[in-house]
């Protein structure tokens, strides 16, 4: 990994590799993301792709036959 990285950065100019730096210093000295907040259980986290919406209740307004 070591020599990947050693690689990538020969291969950048230096004033992208400084902005590169700067930048994940600043990543690191943010820390990490705070928790999600608190969901219901089984409650997705994003909404659902395009096209993929869960499909709305069928409503079932036919009287039912008695015998």
């Amino acid at each position: 990994m070591v020599e990947i990285e050693r690689a990538w950065r020969g291969s950048i100019p230096a004033d992208v590799a400084s902005k590169f730096d700067a930048q994940v210093r600043a990543s690191q000295a943010r820390g990490p993301m705070p928790p999600a907040p608190n969901m219901a259980p089984g409650t997705q986290p994003r909404p659902p792709r395009p096209g993929h919406e869960p499909k709305p209740k069928k409503l079932d307004e036919r009287e039912r036959r008695g015998r």
